[in-house]
């Protein structure tokens, strides 16, 4: 081979670096060495040059070779690296060194971008790899604006013996959430928080709906079939959501602090309502339901004797669905004492967050105390301290540290330790990522720690952010734990599914260079069911694990 011939080897050799971004490996010197010794039996004008090159593309192709495709030169000496030691120096073909021109023009497999490559250094020029950029998670999928309801739909032929007022489907779907893409016409009498009848798309009967143009979900679907619309589904609906409290969980016997209604759960889509003692706390997001709250309250009262309410309708929902005159709260006091397996707790409705108090998390603190006796626990994002308190009444845990940047809720954990005889817990009002970081520093371990942060993804716009809160905030629990310690990680974020939470603390362990051995899954209890149609609403995940 010639100079060019010679120029032509080492650029046939980049280019496949590059392109495979495989490094020489002795395991498959032999099968390099027939490779090369073919390679060299021809001129390189040779037809078969080209054809050996391109078997071994194939082969790397279709993955039956992991060996790297190297092309050495007369007067070259394999180094076994991949690389080529010459002799002379002149031999090269450097950026600094004359060259023929022409001897370029014999190589018509190259392309002017790689032929621009030779004007960089010698060690970027040869062992330039393609940089991969590296996220921890997928980037999250963003959302589409926001569609809302047409209203110009035609009714459709033989709709005038349809039932009014009424709303068709244009897709099939058995969620409780009808979106506006999922909606046909609507009669023109329909209004507002109206009950309608809805067809399905070949105008079969399909069920019964509040309806609310406006709104991001202008049809809440009730119950399905050929039902006539009324206020009667709600009470039956009212009256299954009690007897799954009352006779099958028989939740008054160990509380009177729970979720009687849990929205789509319950095939209410639009309310929640939680027990506080004698005490009703409402949840509302739909019109329909807001405008028969007066009916739903009395109803409730009568079935559980409660006597006071309170009702939240948040500011985006009053917006969405067009909600005004929210009735203030009828309540003898702003506070009430609730018993919750023995433990007492106070609910503080004008701080509270929410309906007041997280019923869903009962069933965990409960297995969270038999799991701490004699061990010393932090409990970060402790809120008005459930768990710390329950492990210290009820566990036997010989140190307990709360801490939370609420200060309201550090006062508010402060009562319920007092009331409970435990004044040895220690609360600490403090960020937990910051306070979490100082005792890293000051190699501070723990036997048990828990992490119940508050929803970090509110949003598809905040997936991506999320995602890295949880792992940094596990990561930081994990890093002050003694070895086979425990760890409790929680999620309230509806948006982030199990799969994703479990790889997400995973993660976090590894990178500490620690291993999870998970041995238990939980979720919310059994008064926060989920229907079928609606699993999205399965919100709360709970993974118990130990650390190695």
């Amino acid at each position: 081979m010639e100079e060019g011939g010679m120029v032509t080897a080492f650029r046939k050799r980049q280019i496949n670096r590059e392109k495979y971004g495989i490094e020489p490996d002795d395991e498959h010197q032999a099968e390099i060495d027939a490779i090369l010794a073919s390679a060299l039996e021809v001129d390189e004008e040779d037809p078969m040059e080209d054809q050996a090159h391109g078997e071994i593309e194939q082969k790397f192709e279709k993955g039956e070779s992991n060996a790297p495709f190297i092309e050495t030169v007369p007067g070259g000496e394999e180094t076994g690296n991949g690389d080529v030691h010459f002799e002379d120096e002149n031999l090269g073909g450097y950026p600094d060194q004359e060259m023929d021109s022409e001897s370029f023009e014999d190589d018509e497999t190259v392309s002017d971008e790689k032929e621009k490559s030779f004007d960089e250094p010698q060690e970027q020029r040869f062992w330039r790899k393609k940089e991969r950029s590296h996220r921890p998670f997928p980037k999250p999928i963003k959302p589409m604006a926001p569609r809302y309801l047409r209203s110009d739909n035609p009714a459709p032929e033989g709709s005038e013996n349809w039932q009014s007022p009424w709303a068709q489907m244009r897709t099939y779907s058995f969620s409780p959430c009808v979106f506006p893409a999922m909606i046909g016409a609507v009669s023109q009498d329909a209004k507002p928080g109206d009950w309608v009848k809805v067809y399905d798309r070949e105008g079969n009967p399909f069920g019964a709906a509040f309806y609310n143009p406006k709104a991001k979900v202008p049809l809440r679907v009730y119950t399905h079939g050929d039902v006539q619309p009324g206020d009667d589904i709600l009470t039956q609906a009212i009256d299954k959501a009690i007897e799954l409290r009352h006779e099958i969980l028989h939740l008054p016997e160990r509380t009177n602090a729970y979720r009687i209604i849990n929205s789509d759960g319950d095939g209410l889509s639009g309310l929640i309502v939680d027990r506080y003692a004698d005490v009703l706390s409402l949840e509302v997001h739909s019109l329909g339901i807001f405008l028969r709250l007066n009916k739903i309250l009395a109803y409730l009262h009568e079935r559980l004797g409660t006597r006071y309410e309170v009702v939240q309708v948040d500011d985006k929902v009053r917006h969405n669905e067009g909600i005004k005159n929210v009735p203030k709260p009828s309540l003898r006091y702003n506070s009430v004492k609730i018993l919750e397996n023995g433990v007492k707790f106070e609910v503080d409705f004008s701080k509270g967050h929410k309906t007041g108090f997280f019923c869903d998390q009962r069933e965990n603190r409960l297995k969270f105390s038999s799991l701490v006796k004699g061990k010393r626990i932090l409990d970060l994002c402790c809120y008005t301290g459930g768990f710390s308190v329950m492990a210290g009444v009820l566990g036997g845990a010989t140190d307990i540290t709360g801490v939370d940047l609420d200060e309201n809720a550090i006062e508010q954990a402060k009562r319920h330790a007092n009331i409970n005889g435990q004044n040895k817990i220690k609360w600490v009002h403090a960020d937990a990522y910051t306070y979490a970081r100082q005792m890293k520093l000051n190699n501070e371990k723990w036997d048990v720690i828990l992490l119940d942060p508050p929803k970090f993804v509110e949003s598809r716009e905040e997936e991506f952010e999320g995602w890295g809160r949880y792992e940094d905030l596990n990561k930081l629990g994990i890093s002050l734990l003694n070895p086979g310690g425990m760890l409790v990680s929680c999620s309230c974020s509806g948006l982030l599914s199990l799969n994703r939470f479990e790889d997400i603390l995973i993660k976090a362990a590894h990178r500490n260079n620690r291993r999870l051995q998970i041995f238990d899954v939980t979720g919310a209890g059994g008064d926060h069911p989920i229907y079928s149609n609606c699993l999205e609403s399965r919100y709360l995940k709970v993974l118990w694990t130990r650390v190695f």
